[in-house]
This record gives C-alpha cells, structure tokens and sequence, in this order.
C-alpha cells in the first residue's frame, strides 16, 4: 500500500471512528488570539473537525476529560512556543500526545512559533529557564525526553516562512480531501468541492442544476481539449463559493486549450468569496453578479474589456489582479473597495484612470500602465509599489510611510519625489529624463549605482535619510544636493564639476576637514565658476589650518599688498555659522539661545582705498531650511572677473583694502575665512599659508595628467 493509500485509508476510517480530526496543543498566553485562532478558522473552513481548548487551562495535571479528546483525535498539532515550556499543563499534554503516537499511531506535527527548533529539541533558552522553575518535579525527566522526541519529527518553521501566511500540512489537505470524498463516493456532483479534473470536466459538461456544489478548482495545463460551454454553467451553481480555473505560469499559451463560453455569462453566484479564472474569454462579468461578498477576484490573461457596468458594493473585496489583461480599458470605482490589500494591474495597458482609497493596500503593481493618466490612491500601509513603464509620478499618491520597495522604469519620467516614505529601503529607477530625485524621511541606507547614469539629473534630496552612510559615484548633470540631517553619513564622494550647491546640516558624520578640502577642490574647478551662486555647507566649528586669512569677526580685511594681483581671479569664502540664533526678546533685549538658525545668509565683497568704495561685488545670497543643531562652514565662490582695471585699482604701493561682509536675518557668524584663487597656466590655484598652493582635481569629464594637490 503506498502512502497515499495508507493516508486515504487512515482517513476514511478516522471518518467514523473518531470524534475530531485534529487536536490543538498551545500556550495560550503566546498563540491564542493570533497564529492559533487563525489556523483553527483555516482547519474549520476546509471542514476538519478540530478540537481547541477555549478555556484557561488550571492546576498542573489535565483532565481525564482532555486525556480522552486526545485520544480520539486523529491528528495532533503542538504549537511550540517561548512560553510553552512554562505550562505544566502543556508538558502533560505533550506526554499523552507522544504516547497516542506511540500506541495509536497518531499523526503529530510540530510548529515552531517564533522560537528555535534546537531550544525546544535541546532545553535551552526560554525552554531552560521554564525547567529550573518546575525544580524537582518528578515528570521533568519524561517532558524533556518528549520535547526532544516531538522536536525531531518534521514541521513547520514559523520563523522561515512568510509573514502573515498559514500553510498546510500535506497530511492534513489529504484528510480533508477525504473527508469531502465520503459526502458522496460514487457522484461527485453531490460533494460541497470538487478538485479532481475529470469530476470537475464532467460536472460542468452535463450542466445541471446544482445547489450542493460550493467549490471547484480545474488545472487549465491538463486539458486535451477546448472546453466549451454554456454561459449559464455558473448560474445553476446557486451556492459556488470557491470558483478557481488556473494556469501554473497564468500565461495562456497560443497553443493551450482553454474554456470558451457560446454567449455572454449569465450570471454568478452572489455568494462568490474566491473568483479566479485565468485566460478568461469573456468581455465581462455578468451585470447580474452582486459582488458584495466577493473577497478575492483574479483574471490574469483575461479578454476583458470591463468588469461590469453597475457600480457594485466591494465591502469585502481584498485582492484584485488582472495582471495582462490588454483589452480592459477601465476599471470600476474602487473606492468603496476599503478592504484592499493587493491590486495588480500590470499590462493593462489601456487603462487611463484609476482610484483606490483603502487604508489596508499594502502592494500595488502598475508597471506596464503606460496609458495611466489619472490616479487617485489613499493607503496607510502601502509597501510594495512597482511603476515600472508607467507614465504617472508617484508624488500624486497620498504619502505612504511604510513603502518598503519602489521600482520605477519609465522613460518619459522627468520628476520622482518620494517624501516621507519612511520605511523605503529599496529603489530601482530606469529613466533617462528623470532630473529631480526627492527621497525625502526614507530609511535607505544606499543610493543604488544607477544613480551615476542618470544623465540629465539636476536635484538630489535625500533629507532625514538618517540611516544614509554613503554615496554613489555621483552623475556629471547634478546641480543641487540636499543632505540635511543625514546623521550616519560618513562619507562623500568627488564632487561633480556641475554642482552648485550642496548642504549637509546636521551630518554630524562627516568628518569637517575632509569635507573642507572636498569643497576646495571643487570650487577651484573651471566649471565651476560663471553660473549664478555656488555654496557648499558642512558641519564644522573652525577653518582649516591653511587658510592664511581668517577671523573670528563676521568682517575681514584684507591689504592689497598681500595679494598677487596680476593673476587674482576671485575668492573662496568661509563663514563659520554659529548654532546659536539672534532674536529679540522685548524691546531692545537682544539675546541668544541655543535653537539652531534658519534663513539666509548674505557675504559680499567690497574695495575700499581709505573711505571710497572702488568696486563692489554683487551680493550673494545662500539659502538654508534647517536649524542646525551643529555648528557649521559654509563655502562660497566670489567671481572678480568683471572687475575692469582691477591691476590699476589694486596697485600694491595703494593703501587699498578688500573687505568681506557675511550677514544672516537669523544668523550668527562666529569666524571667517578667505582664500584668494590664482589664474595660472595650469589651471586655478589657492593661496594658502606657508606660501603653498592647492590645485583641483581634474574635472570628472576630462581626461589629462594628474595634478599634485595638498587638498
């Protein structure tokens, strides 16, 4: 006798010979009002007799009462967990569980919930504590010894399977095939569910008046023929609750045989849960069909142009997917559709508008939607989004704080702005117009690679990505970098030539001298000068130990007989902003208190020879958003340039002063800092202290020798 055999065997005598199916071994405490409840409403929906103690289990010996139920139960599930251990009650019934295995030959599945098979099968951890508080009892010798002999059998791992998902065991579905086999052995017609090809081909064949029936599943891959028939087969089925014809691969391939109705469905059970029908042939459902108890509605591959035409009650609807449905052009309001959790929508290409409003919506795939053009959609719960070739941006969504993964392919998107999508840990972009990139509050903790071939990318925020600890290579195209408050950002990489501004307050992270010769560097590029204001901010409290002209006042003046004036093209400036703040408190009480500062910060350049202004730069103004909690440097390009006669102005036998200014509405500089920048031969140069000079790096773009560089 094979095993299949001896299990159908088993069960058909367990039919009539035993008063339940399955008993439920647990610790209350730990299982009961989740992973326990959840598998006895499965067990009972697939009609297994399954026996679970509602009551608070008291003293330390069960009844003879339970000892019997035991007894008379064909299957037994012990529900491992952290406190199990602990119940002498529990270890009591495990001991009559094992010796029901040993005698009766009773089918025992252990289930490991939330805690590790080896601390059940050897006493450790939680499972060891639990035996030194039972002390000397005399029965821990024979619990231990059945823990071990339970542990060892075969069985489910909670802790290496999905979460929230209840599997079967094998045994367990052939019982309960069983036990539906016995409604009627000799006409299938006359059993609540029907699985087996040839029972269900023939039942829908004869197309016959059917009130009993409330299940049917048909494997379309084992069909050697088309199956037509009558488009009221599902209408004499008043009672079908379960309706799955399916394909493994969901694809229907040319060549495959599949289900062809002579007219459109007539109509459909209105008590419908389950309704899974791939490859569908049909234009639409019935307008007769009352969806209200529909909870889970799959048509992949379908030829669907709609669904229906009423608007229908979707309370209870929790998963729509209509994955490569080509033809379906619009998709019914689903916005009393409160309960979804997951819609796949995937290659349907022609839908032009679509509108979710349910807080539980955890997955949404629209890639392949490249007709989408309006998109209302409300979640609290939304983790997984998938817009790969689609044509909409995800900023239209409602924000959605527990998003885990974004997938993005679509060429034509030019602006992708994900804030505060705070549990974001992994993104995939494939665009090539894309020039605005917002990752605003998101827990990633790395930028992908791709980034670097973004080409025609200008802005980059990543504010608040607090577990961001460093950077790609960045694209050539970027403009605007936003790193406010990126805490565990411990590194930067080479600058990009195009870069105008680049703020990092409050990354405590970075170290300030690196991130003083990264901004040098940069701001001594050729390209980086000619093109509105450039600035760089970086935590820091001093200048670095090179620059020869500093300050601890918000004003510096600078001789002119200091300076090489016939190759002087411009000035770096660095202003040490306190994270103090001015602010008046009263009339005339001016004060300061540790808040941070927000607002902008003003530096400009003027020339003086004794009280007469010669020349005067125009003021540049650099914004900032954030009240740092850090004191901080800011660098910023002054261009001389435009200065016209600026040798003769600045002869060094003139008593000719340059003096710098910084000023902010909320703002205190605490220091300052100037380096003259020097046009020469070989690109641009600083003049620093101990007469050394700092040359740049090459430009990201150019090829050419490498340059010595201090910096």
């Amino acid at each position: 006798m094979d095993e299949h055999q001896r299990i159908s065997s088993n069960s058909s005598s367990i039919v009539s010979s035993k008063t339940y199916d399955v008993f439920l071994s647990f610790r209350g405490e730990d299982t009961r009002l989740n992973f326990t409840s959840h598998l006895y409403k499965v067990l009972n929906e697939k009609k297994i007799k399954t026996f679970i103690d509602d009551q608070l289990k008291k003293g330390d010996k069960i009844s003879q009462a339970l000892t019997k139920t035991i007894e008379d139960s064909h299957v037994s599930i012990i529900i491992f967990s952290k406190n199990y251990a602990f119940s002498k009650w529990c270890l009591d019934e495990l001991s009559k569980i094992m010796e029901c295995e040993k005698v009766q030959g009773q089918i025992v599945i252990p289930v490991f919930y939330n805690i590790e098979p080896s601390h059940v099968r050897k006493q450790t951890g939680s499972y060891k504590e639990a035996f030194a508080k039972h002390g000397g009892d005399y029965r821990c010798k024979k619990w231990r010894d059945d823990l071990t002999e339970a542990a060892n059998i075969s069985g489910c791992d909670s802790q290496k399977r999905n979460e929230e998902m209840i599997e079967m065991h094998d045994l367990i579905q052939e019982m309960g095939y069983e036990i539906i086999r016995q409604e009627s052995i000799k006409y299938p017609k006359r059993r609540s569910r029907l699985w087996k090809h040839d029972e269900v081909v023939d039942v829908l064949k004869k197309n016959k008046e059917n009130d009993i029936v409330e299940g049917i599943i048909l494997n379309l891959e084992l069909l050697n023929e088309n199956l037509n028939l009558s488009n009221d087969f599902l209408a004499k089925m008043t009672n079908l609750r379960f309706f799955k014809i399916y394909n493994k691969y969901y694809w229907i391939k040319q060549e495959q045989f599949n289900i062809y109705l002579r007219d459109n469905l007539k109509s459909l059970s209105d008590k419908l849960r389950y309704f899974h029908w791939d490859g569908c042939c049909l234009e639409s459902l019935s307008s007769k069909f009352c969806a209200e108890q529909l909870v889970v509605l799959i048509m992949r591959y379908s030829k669907l142009k709609k669904l229906w035409d009423r608007v229908q009650n979707l309370w209870n609807l929790k998963e729509i997917d209509l994955a490569e449905s080509m033809r379906l052009t619009n998709i019914p309001d689903l916005s009393k559709a409160t309960k979804l959790v997951r819609v796949n929508l995937r290659r349907c290409n022609k839908i032009k508008s679509l509108n979710i409003h349910s807080k539980y919506l955890s997955e949404l795939y629209l890639d392949g939607c490249y007709s989408l053009a309006e998109i209302s959609v409300t979640s609290d719960e939304l983790t997984s989004l998938d817009l790969s070739r689609a044509s909409l941006n995800p900023e239209t969504l409602y924000p959605k704080s527990k998003l885990k993964s974004l997938n993005v392919n679509s060429r034509p998107l030019k602006e992708l702005y994900l804030p505060h999508f705070s549990s974001l840990k992994q993104i995939a972009v494939v665009s090539d117009q894309i020039t605005a990139l917002k990752l605003r509050c998101s827990d990633i903790a790395s930028l992908p690679s791709f980034i670097s071939s973004l080409p025609r990318l200008t802005h980059l925020d990543l504010y608040y990505c607090c577990n961001l600890v460093s950077l790609p290579e960045l694209p050539r195209s970027l403009r605007f970098i936003c790193l406010d408050n990126c805490r565990n950002l411990m590194s930067l990489p080479e600058l990009p030539s195009s870069l105008d501004s680049l703020t990092a307050l409050n990354c405590n992270s970075l170290e300030t001298e690196m991130c003083q010769r990264l901004a040098l560097q940069h701001l001594l590029r050729r390209n980086s000068y000619g093109r509105g204001s450039k600035y760089l901010v970086f935590p820091g409290n001093h200048v670095i130990e090179e620059c020869e002209f500093h300050t601890t006042e918000p004003s510096m003046s600078i001789p002119a007989s200091c300076l090489n004036i016939s190759h002087l093209c411009g000035f770096i400036c660095c202003i040490i902003l306190s994270k103090y703040v001015r602010s008046i408190l009263g009339r005339g009480n001016h004060n300061l208190y540790p808040s941070g500062f927000y607002g902008n910060v003003d530096m400009s350049v003027s020339i003086y020879e004794d009280d007469t202004q010669l020349w005067h730069a125009r003021k540049r103004r650099y914004a900032l958003d954030e009240y740092p909690v850090l004191d901080h440097v800011m660098f910023g390009y002054h261009d001389l340039s435009n200065f016209d006669g600026m040798s003769e102005v600045l002869h060094p036998s003139k008593d000719v002063r340059i003096i710098f200014q910084s000023h902010g509405e909320h703002t205190y500089g605490k220091g300052f800092g100037v380096f003259p920048v020097y046009a020469t031969t070989s690109g641009f140069e600083l003049q620093i202290s101990e007469s050394q000079s700092i040359q740049p790096k090459q430009p990201l773009h150019q090829r050419g020798e490498g340059l010595n560089q201090k910096l």
